[in-house]
């Protein structure tokens, strides 16, 4: 595997981390993966997927959306419109 595919792999990872982090942040409660998700399959060919997807680097706008309390300084992950055009939702 190329350097530049590893790259693009962790920041897969990385962004995958942070958005399951930041749709369950609010839950009481926190559940394992394997307790909530069923028909658990593997992505044949993921690399194809993993290719398309462009990271950026970004600083959310911290002073527009004060309530959500969102981290200050750079970022790197993906604007999750163009995460789901690459991998929509299944069902």
């Amino acid at each position: 595997m190329s350097f530049q595919k590893k790259y693009v792999l962790i920041y897969f990872c990385v962004a995958a981390f942070f958005i399951l982090r930041h749709q369950h942040s609010f839950a009481q409660n926190v559940i394992s993966d394997d307790k909530l998700k069923v028909n658990v399959s593997t992505i044949h060919n993921s690399l194809e997927f993993i290719n398309k997807l462009e990271p950026k680097r970004f600083d959310y706008k911290t002073r527009d959306y004060h309530n959500l309390q969102l981290p200050h300084g750079g970022h790197y992950g993906f604007i999750t419109e163009e995460f789901k055009k690459v991998m929509p939702p299944s069902g």
